[in-house]
């Protein structure tokens, strides 16, 4: 209130207006982030499934099997074929049990570009909402970390915040090899056929788009270049 009596908002109510955040999440992020002792990538990530704005995302007897397949790690599955961060997995189970924790899962199947075949079409759509609104929660966290006196931030919270809104905005971890995805067309198959090619550099991707498919179908050896 102004000395004039007028209700104005704080600043960041103001934030929570702009990105149509609850008041739950808000509680959330100011405890358990800006509050707490540093935070790593994973712990971030668990933290943020929590958010209100998804908990209305519904968790289905039939999509734990699926999900525990894809999150649950083993011997004889190829490297990057499961989550990078594995739920669950410190009591050797894998099992996916409550909403955030499916709602951790889509996201890192999303970034790590994991086969989603398998998916459905249901959770292929709860991924893509998960995906909106995860950009706008995520962006929200990061004004309030900005917001936050730097005497009371961990640097490391800072980088696994500011990775978190770089993975959410391009749906690729921040050292993914799948960077070609971003490009228009370009899909899941396509982007693991160039990561075999010697297409890496940023100037030849660009340079070859036009014809990337016919690229990154040839032997190597055979008309690069």
């Amino acid at each position: 209130m102004t000395e004039d009596m007028e209700l104005t908002s704080t600043e960041i109510g103001r934030v929570m207006a702009k990105w149509s955040i609850s008041f739950d999440t808000l509680l959330l992020f100011q405890q358990q982030v800006c509050e707490s002792g540093p935070l790593g990538p994973a712990q971030l990530l668990a933290i943020f499934a929590e958010a209100a704005e998804f908990h209305d995302i519904p968790l289905r007897n039939n999509d734990k099997s699926i999900l525990k397949e894809l999150n649950k790690p083993g011997r004889k599955k190829p490297k990057g074929s499961t989550c990078r961060y594995p739920i669950n997995w410190e009591n050797k189970s894998g099992c996916i049990k409550t909403v955030p924790q499916k709602v951790q899962c889509l996201i890192q199947i999303q970034l790590g570009s994991l086969d989603t075949t398998k998916l459905g079409f249901s959770m292929s759509s709860e991924m893509d909402r998960v995906f909106k609104d995860g950009v706008r929660v995520a962006k929200f966290l990061l004004e309030i970390i900005r917001q936050t006196p730097l005497d009371t931030l961990e640097a490391e919270t800072v980088v696994s915040v500011a990775y978190l809104v770089k993975g959410l905005s391009t749906r690729l971890w921040w050292d993914s090899t799948h960077v070609c995805r971003q490009l228009e067309g370009v899909g899941l198959k396509l982007a693991a056929q160039v990561i075999q090619c010697p297409i890496l550099v940023k100037f030849a991707l660009l340079s070859t788009r036009p014809c990337l498919r016919c690229y990154a179908c040839k032997l190597a050896g055979y008309g690069w270049f």
